[in-house]
């Protein structure tokens, strides 16, 4: 007499962070507020350690993942949110300073990236 097995319990799929767009190349710098820098442009209360960055041209809101782009050694990544307007310039993203920090980049000032949209699905 077989016995039915019941089937496996399988550990919930956490959501994950897929491409939501085309890869950007462009220069990043970071800012810090000065005395007059206490919101951005949508009026949210700017804080230096945050994980956000301003961009001329890509949407206040969107997720970016932010990596250097010549940085043969290191697969560092980190991801931020999108939360402040710049002016059409020379740089792609201006990364707050904790942002910046914890890509390597408060040291060199302004570095070549690569900017990628993402957005959050869940797979369960």
């Amino acid at each position: 007499v077989s016995v039915a097995q019941p089937p496996p319990v399988l550990p919930p799929r956490a959501p994950q962070l897929v491409d939501a767009g085309p890869e950007l190349t462009g220069t990043a710098s970071w800012y810090k507020p000065g005395p007059g820098l206490r919101r951005t442009c949508t009026g949210e209360v700017f804080r230096k350690d945050g994980m956000t960055a301003a961009s001329p041209s890509i949407p206040v809101g969107t997720r970016v993942r932010v990596s250097l782009a010549d940085d043969g050694q290191d697969d560092r990544s980190i991801i931020v949110r999108v939360n402040d307007c710049m002016p059409q310039g020379h740089r792609i993203l201006d990364l707050s300073e904790g942002a910046a920090a914890q890509l390597g980049l408060v040291n060199l000032g302004v570095a070549q990236v690569n900017v990628t949209p993402v957005m959050l699905v869940d797979n369960r």
